[in-house]
């Protein structure tokens, strides 16, 4: 009786191993044939991603990095910057020592950097004060299709 027991133990573990095996198998062969297709379609375009992912950052490299242009100012816009700057340095300088510095020279290194230079007349900027007042302007105006063309106190004056 002991062996027809195993016997039927052993056949019995045959089965449910045979029965997991089958499941398994089954498993896979009652999924229809349209879902299999769609997780094919997904991993292909996962793994195209991926793909296309990897070439554009290759592209990104420093090798293919090509800086934009820095346009140039334009001169008139250039000496209005620069005109611009000169007045809030004086200005600068009047609010520390309440008086307006005698020479634009005054003004560097402690309020501006270095003096600009006028872009057409390749000259520095003409500088007057008087008491209360200055006035900062271009050598020529008429460089400038401008018959004025200066700041005073802070106010920028170009007919």
């Amino acid at each position: 009786m002991n062996e027809d027991n195993l016997n039927n133990d052993s056949t019995s573990e045959l089965e449910v191993i045979d029965k997991k095996e089958q499941s398994q198998k089954n498993f896979f062969q009652r999924i229809p044939l349209a879902v299999k297709i769609i997780a094919g379609v997904i991993i292909v375009f996962f793994i195209a991603i991926a793909v296309l992912l990897f070439i554009s950052y290759q592209q990104g490299s420093t090798d293919n990095y090509v800086p934009p242009e820095v346009e140039e100012m334009a001169d008139q816009d250039q000496a209005e910057d620069d005109l611009n700057q000169l007045s809030s340095a004086v200005e600068a300088y009047y609010a520390q020592n309440l008086t307006y510095p005698s020479r634009l020279e005054e003004l560097v290194p402690d309020f501006i950097d270095k003096l600009p230079i006028d872009p057409k007349a390749k000259k520095s900027y003409l500088y007057e004060t008087e008491g209360d007042s200055y006035i900062i302007s271009v050598v020529d105006p008429k460089l400038y299709n401008c018959e004025y063309f200066y700041y005073e106190n802070g106010f920028l004056t170009k007919e």
